[in-house]
């Protein structure tokens, strides 16, 4: 029998890719696959990475943009652009609104594992604070103006994963 008679008479697998392309089917097959590994390992990773987070941060995206800069002075509001984490936006906005005592939102960002770095714009009226994990694994920083009498004037959050 010769070589392409017998390749003839083999009975192919479902997913036998060494067919030709004309039979698409078995592309799809493999491309869904592979898709259904990636979602599964990206899930894992994610809820693993997730752990140890303190929950401002948890489930927290990373929007894309440029960093904010403190030492400007300005709101992040009238800053188009910058990184921020609509999720941590949001929970700072729920939980520490405007006109909130500003030392309620230091404890709470201490009890989460965040360190305080202080005062950032000139006038000493924008503080921050930061969450490292494993270096620069997770990086998560908290700006806050406060006015004279020590309250909230504006909160804001952003998140940078390095891991994926």
């Amino acid at each position: 029998m010769a070589p392409d008679d017998r390749a003839a008479t083999q009975p192919l697998s479902p997913c036998d890719c060494n067919r030709p392309i004309a039979d698409i089917s078995c592309l799809e097959q493999h491309w869904v696959m592979e898709r259904a590994i990636l979602i599964a390992v990206a899930t894992v990773c994610l809820c693993g990475c997730q752990k140890g987070l303190p929950p401002l941060v948890q489930g927290a995206s990373s929007g894309g943009g440029i960093g904010y800069d403190c030492r400007q002075g300005l709101e992040p509001a009238s800053q188009p652009g910058l990184a921020q984490s609509p999720e941590i936006v949001e929970r700072l906005r729920q939980q520490f609104p405007p006109g909130s005592p500003s030392d309620a939102l230091r404890s709470s960002l201490l009890r989460q594992g965040f360190s305080m770095e202080g005062p950032c714009s000139p006038d000493r009226a924008i503080s921050w604070a930061q969450f490292r994990r494993n270096g620069n694994e997770v990086v998560a920083n908290v700006y806050w103006r406060e006015g004279p009498d020590r309250r909230l004037v504006w909160s804001f959050g952003e998140v940078y994963y390095t891991f994926l």
